[in-house]
């Protein structure tokens, strides 16, 4: 078999990713039969059939999945090959893709990364918002390099950090008949509809595993914002980290309570692949959040 090129197997990665040729060939700036050749000539050399095709594009056969796996492995080598023959005592250079969940952006990226970026001027750190089952899969298939998320859940074949931790309290409107308690306990917010995040977040299967069938999530929108603003309507009382959303106790009409439960406190956490796999770039980072940890 005629050996691979690394061009091709980028692009097999972009087509696998789009699951569209001409998506692909927009992404890495090549015509569409260009790509679809490359492809062909793919599955000619590998001799297995990579791509089941259809109108709305392509989808991944078995054989097409186990050389994606190999695909981004072997590219992540290779970055990790020209990372590590730079000239990183100057200055380091290239990308590194974070997954966080809300919690971790919203409460503690801000600050760490303004300090990382402002220390690797050359370095380009890209942030995505997922879920903890999301950002665990991308880190694992080679779309993140660092995810962070609540620990606790199972993230086998990754390596963990710890991070920082926060206090999940509980949000009210300022008339609501819990807003004159300062601390609460869970029980006492059964008997009231819940504001919560969509199904898929750390946090509300926290919830729902704490309230067993007694909990009601009335509303269930995507961010903190849009549940502070759903409380405060009046729409129900919700659970999130204080200092995500204290901000929003001035400069709205809600209270913040002390949840009085020990399940309260969470650890975030961060994982990676293997680490003597990293780029430099994710390295650097992975070194600085650690770090950050520490202070």
């Amino acid at each position: 078999m005629k050996q691979f090129e690394f061009t091709t197997l980028q692009i097999f990665v972009a087509v696998s990713e789009s699951g569209s040729i001409s998506r692909a060939a927009e992404r890495v700036n090549l015509a569409v039969a260009a790509v679809s050749k490359r492809m062909l000539d793919l599955e000619a050399a590998t001799g297995a059939t990579l791509f089941d095709r259809h109108a709305r594009g392509v989808t991944l056969t078995a054989a097409g999945k186990s050389l994606l796996h190999h695909a981004r492995d072997l590219l992540a080598r290779v970055d990790v090959m020209r990372a590590d023959l730079s000239e990183y005592a100057k200055a380091i250079r290239g990308h590194v893709r974070l997954a966080a969940n809300e919690s971790a952006i919203t409460q503690f990226l801000p600050n760490d990364l303004k300090h990382f970026v402002d220390s690797h001027p050359r370095l380009v750190v890209t942030v995505t918002e997922l879920h903890t089952e999301g950002i665990i899969s991308a880190v694992l298939e080679g779309r993140a390099d660092v995810g962070i998320f609540v620990a606790g859940t199972a993230a086998r074949d990754l390596t963990m950090y710890p991070y920082h931790s926060d206090e999940l309290c509980v949000l009210v409107p300022v008339r609501h008949a819990l807003a004159r308690k300062r601390v609460v306990r869970f029980d006492e917010l059964l008997q009231y509809d819940f504001v919560a995040l969509q199904q898929g977040s750390a946090l509300s299967e926290l919830l729902l595993t704490k309230g067993v069938s007694r909990l009601n999530f009335r509303v269930q929108v995507r961010s903190f914002d849009s549940v502070c603003r759903m409380v405060e309507a009046n729409l129900g009382i919700a659970v999130l980290p204080r200092r995500a959303i204290a901000p929003h106790e001035t400069s709205m009409q809600l209270r913040l309570l002390t949840l009085n439960e020990p399940w309260a406190r969470r650890e975030l956490q961060i994982g990676v692949r293997a680490v003597e796999r990293l780029p430099a770039p994710a390295r650097a980072l992975l070194d600085h959040l650690r770090a950050s940890h520490l202070r």
